[in-house]
């Protein structure tokens, strides 16, 4: 069982109330009170704020073949993924298969080899296909077009018309975590600086004479930050949130629909040295 516990003042107060302990000179108890008051105060906070950029830009969708028999079909579909791999990794790209949807319809007349919208089998394979934003995303979707590309957006299905808008195009972050880490250190970097200009930084300037060992003498008690409102997929403007240590499921959530800056920012806080003698 876990015991609460209460700082030492609070308690040396309680005791004293409960005749547990001696009476204390005035000036004893106020060192006592003091003690205390120093560790509770021994962090200091202050803003951070920044900006990480998307690096890479993400068609997702899928291709679909039919065929008399599945093993038909599903030459077809090789192929067609086939075309668009060279094409993606001539590109610099890189191209991710996700799940195969496989399906039969019913044919209501004799199926013809000349007929390909009369077979029975249906497959498709939905993927993503990624490049450096440095790539014009309107002739990539026109190339992958031609190589096939017949389903648009996350929720692909069998279907080849679906309800609604589909969006196709996304930003992502290659190494989100790398960029936070680097916002994190330049914020903290700021905030030390100003913890050793102020008053109570310039008791002990010792810690403040280098800037080694940062993440030892002023290690970070929390950090939390929220990126301004961007648009999302099914519409309206929504903000992320970010905690530090950075979470993967949350750093993994953070996609744009624009290739534009997102803009964090938040409160860090640090804890600094005991500056008392």
């Amino acid at each position: 069982m876990c015991e609460h516990v209460m700082p030492r003042g609070i308690r040396y107060v309680l005791y004293i109330t409960m005749g547990l302990i001696p009476l204390l000179s005035p000036m004893a108890m106020a060192e006592l009170l003091a003690v205390d008051a120093r560790v509770a105060t021994q962090v200091y906070t202050g803003e951070c704020n920044g900006e990480v950029r998307p690096d890479r830009v993400v068609v997702v969708g899928g291709i679909s073949a039919q065929g008399l028999k599945p093993a038909v079909a599903k030459a077809q579909l090789d192929k067609q993924i086939e075309a668009v791999r060279q094409y993606v990794e001539g590109k610099r790209g890189r191209l991710v298969l996700l799940e195969v949807l496989r399906a039969a319809q019913t044919v209501t007349r004799a199926p013809s080899s000349e007929n390909t919208a009369t077979q029975p089998f249906i497959l498709v394979q939905s993927l993503e296909v990624e490049f450096p934003v440095t790539e014009e995303v309107d002739a990539v979707l026109e190339r992958l077009l031609q190589l096939g590309l017949d389903r648009f957006g996350k929720q692909v299905s069998i279907e080849a018309s679906s309800y609604g808008r589909n969006v196709m195009v996304y930003y992502r972050f290659s190494d989100l975590r790398s960029q936070l880490d680097r916002l994190h250190a330049a914020c903290k970097q700021r905030l030390v600086v100003e913890w050793c200009l102020s008053a109570r930084g310039n008791k002990d300037g010792g810690v403040c004479k280098t800037a080694e060992q940062l993440d030892q003498r002023f290690p970070t008690l929390s950090a939390s930050l929220q990126s301004s409102p961007v648009l999302r997929e099914h519409g309206g403007r929504a903000p992320y949130f970010l905690s530090y240590p950075w979470q993967s499921a949350q750093l993994s959530q953070v996609e744009l629909l624009g290739n534009m800056p997102l803009s964090l920012s938040g409160p860090l806080t640090i804890r600094t040295p005991d500056n008392q003698p």
